[in-house]
C-alpha cells in the first residue's frame, strides 16, 4: 500500500469515526473488521502486503484467536482520536472506556507494511 492510499483512508477514518463506538470485531481469512455503530467498518488486511480500508462492508463472519482477543479488549470502546503518520504508515486509534466517573484510555496501533 503506497503512502497516497494510506493517507486517503486514514483521513476518511479520522473524519467519519471519531466519536463512534466499536461494537464488534470480526475476522475473515486474513482481514480484521472493526465494525462501528454508524454501519461502517475499518478493515486491516494482515497478510503481506498489509493494507487499510474503510467503508460499508459485510462479509461472512469467521473468527480467529487474534479477533477474539481483540473483541474482548476493545468491543464497546469509543474512538476519541485518530492519528496517522503518512511517511511511516502508522495508524493509531485512541480509545476510551468511560463507566460512571472512571475513564480508561487505550491505544490501538497498526503499522501498514509492504
Amino acid at each position: 500500500m503506497n503512502n497516497f492510499l494510506f493517507n486517503f483512508f486514514a483521513r476518511k477514518i479520522k473524519e467519519r469515526s471519531i466519536g463512534e463506538r466499536i461494537f464488534n470485531i470480526y475476522a475473515h481469512d486474513d482481514t480484521i473488521f472493526l465494525n462501528l455503530k454508524n454501519n461502517l467498518a475499518i478493515l486491516f488486511k494482515l497478510n503481506s502486503p498489509t493494507a487499510l480500508f474503510f467503508g460499508n462492508y459485510k462479509l461472512e463472519k469467521t473468527q480467529n484467536n487474534f479477533a477474539v482477543s481483540l473483541h474482548k479488549k476493545i468491543s464497546g470502546l469509543k474512538i476519541i482520536d485518530v492519528d496517522f503518520t503518512g511517511l511511516e504508515r502508522v495508524l493509531t486509534l485512541y480509545l476510551v472506556d468511560k463507566r460512571l466517573d472512571i475513564e480508561h484510555h487505550y491505544y490501538l496501533i497498526f503499522e501498514i507494511t509492504g
